[in-house]
């Protein structure tokens, strides 16, 4: 992701992707409230931009999914989308 380590030792957890710029989230969809936690932790540690990168299975709902970004928005977290081929 970007050129980044992954699985990085961080004080109090473990990132999953960290770039010079970003430390990243990497969840699925289900779980963003978590990832969204986990990212903000990650960026504060390291003084990096926050990221999560949700992992969507299957077709998502639009509401939450603009539910989700209204809320990162609001929390300077910026949102990867990654979803099913259709």
């Amino acid at each position: 992701f970007l050129g980044g380590k992954a699985e990085v030792d961080v004080d109090f957890g473990r990132a999953d992707v960290l770039t010079e710029e970003y430390a990243v989230d990497v969840d699925f969809l289900s779980k963003w409230k978590e990832g969204l936690g986990r990212a903000l932790h990650y960026a504060d540690v390291t003084g990096r931009i926050p990221v999560v990168a949700l992992i969507a299975t299957q077709r998502a709902d639009n509401r939450l999914l603009k539910h989700i970004e209204k809320l990162y928005t609001k929390k300077a977290v910026k949102l990867v989308l990654l979803l099913p081929q259709s």
